[in-house]
């Protein structure tokens, strides 16, 4: 089986990456929330920013991040409809050795394109 990845595949392979970076982010929003609010709660305080628009910055940067996983969610679904099944093999390849997401080229395991 040949290694060597088309557009398509190597796209599918970056997003996926994004998308692992985006829930890393989500989860470490979600611990810095539950920080600050306990934070707030042990000096009786509120959030300004929650108190003035209803909502706080951390809760903004909350959401946009849940939008952007299910963004990179659909992207990839959609992608992998139109793969052959040689596609979907070479990409579950792929997934299973460590990536280099932002090696020394910029890119994927140095890959292009």
């Amino acid at each position: 089986m040949s290694s060597t990845l088309t557009d398509r595949q190597m796209i599918l392979l970056e997003t996926n990456a994004a998308r692992d970076k985006a829930e890393a982010l989500l989860r470490g929003l979600l611990t810095a929330k539950e920080e600050a609010e306990k934070q707030l709660a042990e000096h009786d305080q509120r959030d300004p920013i929650t108190v003035v628009t209803g909502e706080s910055a951390i809760d903004k940067a909350i959401n946009s991040t849940r939008k952007m996983i299910q963004t990179l969610n659909r992207r990839m679904a959609e992608a992998r409809r139109d793969l052959h099944d040689v596609d979907m093999a070479i990409l579950d390849e792929m997934a299973d050795s460590p990536l280099d997401v932002e090696g020394e080229s910029g890119t994927l395991n140095g890959h292009h394109g």
